[in-house]
């Protein structure tokens, strides 16, 4: 909400034409932090993967479902992740679906998840709830009078 309250538009074509690489990165930089570690959140990656823990012996879908229907499984949860790299790279760096920002931010994903410990359930609603949500608003708040001033 804060990129659309800025840019007031929903248009991507908008977005692209609108974006200036350099100035967006530290203008936009604690948003793009902020929306981060929510995707990791809604992709269910490391941090905050409180659905369903790979590394325990019995673990739902794991051990219900074998072949083509776990492969299933896995390709949609990557394809996601794939495209939520393209959602963030044409958002954060007007870029198109396959340049150098995209690849990047999918490899950041999964190098997280590598080298990140999985946080409890309290600690990611109190994350959510205290932290991130009024990070959020005071910056939509900021962004919007920005865009009435420029």
């Amino acid at each position: 909400m804060s990129l659309i309250s800025f840019y007031n538009t929903f248009n991507i074509n908008e977005f692209l034409n609108s974006q200036i690489f350099i100035s967006n990165i530290y203008l936009f930089f604690p948003i793009f932090l902020l929306f981060f570690i929510n995707i990791l959140a809604e992709l269910n990656r490391s941090p905050a993967d409180t659905v369903e823990a790979e590394s325990e012996l019995v673990s739902g879908y794991n051990t219900d479902y074998s072949g083509l229907t776990f492969a299933a499984f896995y390709l949609a949860e990557y394809t996601y992740i794939l495209f939520w790299s393209i959602i963030i790279g044409i958002l954060f760096f007007g870029s198109i679906p396959a340049s150098f920002p995209t690849l990047l931010i999918l490899f950041l994903i999964i190098l997280i998840r590598a080298i990140s410990p999985r946080l409890r359930y309290d600690q990611l609603l109190s994350l959510g709830w205290t932290k991130i949500l009024p990070l959020s608003i005071g910056f939509l708040i900021f962004y919007f009078s920005l865009s009435t001033v420029f």
